[in-house]
């Protein structure tokens, strides 16, 4: 892989990170619900009522995992406990498909995505004691 390549993806990590807590990305957040970029929704009551949707249907959005190896899992079903179809590496960009689910277990939004080689499943844009989300917006 050319050198230029492999860090090509750290910089758009890093641009997607700052655009975020500099509340520059595309957000969707109900306590600012009258300014919701077009197609983007507040969460709604219940276990991902303090998860705001950030992602946009037919949008794309970046696999945003801070550390090298950290990969998201893309799953068969919009759930934790779903079998996995593959690990998409940090740096990994997807389009979303459709509208988000919440899997009442976690709290997590799971988007459908679809791969740029193809793959399709189910992605949390979740957060854990690492990072702060899985997908962000791309840039």
């Amino acid at each position: 892989m050319h050198a230029s390549f492999r860090g090509s993806w750290r910089v758009a990590l890093l641009l997607a990170a700052l655009l975020t807590l500099a509340g520059l990305a595309k957000t969707a957040s109900p306590s600012r619900a009258s300014s919701l970029p077009a197609g983007a929704q507040a969460a709604t009551p219940g276990p991902c009522a303090d998860s705001p949707k950030r992602m946009i249907p037919g949008e794309k959005a970046l696999v945003c995992t801070w550390r090298s190896g950290d990969n998201v899992l893309l799953r068969e079903r919009p759930e934790r406990r779903a079998p996995k179809i593959k690990r998409i590496a940090p740096g990994a960009v997807v389009t979303i498909t459709g509208e988000a689910v919440c899997d009442e277990a976690t709290g997590w939004w799971y988007w459908p995505v679809r791969t740029r080689s193809g793959y399709t499943g189910w992605m949390p844009e979740g957060s854990d004691e690492n990072d702060p989300y899985f997908l962000c917006p791309y840039p």
